[in-house]
C-alpha cells in the first residue's frame, strides 16, 4: 500500500517527532496549514546552523534556564 500520512502536533511533542526523524533517517516536511489561527509556534522557525530551533530551554553553565533569573 503506498499513501500520504498527515500528523498534527505541537510544539512539546518536537523530540517525538525528531526521534522518529532519527529512526527513519530522513526529514519529516512540516506546513502550515491554511487559515488556522497560530498564536505563535518556533516549529516553522528556520533552524540555526547547529541544526537546533528556538524552543525549549536554553543550556547555561549551572543547567537550564526556562525563565527570568532569581536572585
Amino acid at each position: 500500500n503506498v499513501g500520504d500520512a498527515f500528523t498534527l502536533m505541537n510544539g512539546q511533542e518536537l523530540p517525538a517527532l525528531q526521534a522518529i526523524e532519527r529512526f527513519i533517517g530522513q526529514k519529516i516536511p512540516r506546513l502550515k496549514l491554511e487559515n488556522f489561527p497560530y498564536l505563535y509556534t518556533a516549529l516553522f522557525e528556520p533552524e540555526t546552523p547547529s541544526g537546533k530551533r528556538g524552543i525549549g530551554g536554553g543550556r547555561t553553565h549551572r543547567g537550564y534556564s526556562f525563565g527570568r533569573r532569581r536572585h
